[in-house]
């Protein structure tokens, strides 16, 4: 079993490996662990606890997006309709454009270190015969 010694942020093992320490050495030699990165996106609900992952609206309605990512610096969000937030704050909310078909909005935080995704669906139109 190696064992590591640590300076300038950067970890060596004695067997001759080294690597860079990005988030600072432990005790140990070795490297911290990065942060926890949670979170997510919902679908009209202003909370994470649940998130709707998944929700049907009537055509032609919007729907308010909402996010909050710890342990990230900014977010985006695109759409598969083309719509994007881009360099948002870690928590926030949006208002999308009117649905009219099946749309998934993904939330990408710190260039894909965090990624969660909702999607939004129309509901059926029935018509009596």
């Amino acid at each position: 079993m190696p064992s590591f010694s640590c300076a300038g942020g950067i970890s060596t093992n004695s067997c001759g490996g080294s690597q860079i320490c990005q988030n600072g050495c432990a005790g140990d030699g070795t490297c911290n662990p990065g942060p926890t990165l949670t979170g997510c996106i919902s679908a009209n609900s202003n909370t994470c606890s649940p998130a709707q992952k998944s929700v049907r609206v009537k055509k032609q309605s919007t729907v308010s997006l909402y996010w909050n990512v710890l342990n990230v610096t900014s977010c985006s969000i695109t759409g598969t309709n083309g719509q994007s937030w881009l360099n948002q704050s870690v928590t926030g909310s949006v208002t999308t454009a009117a649905i009219n078909s099946l749309v998934t909005f993904t939330l990408s935080c710190d260039s894909g270190a965090f990624t969660d995704k909702a999607t939004v669906n129309t509901l059926p139109i029935y018509k009596e015969i």
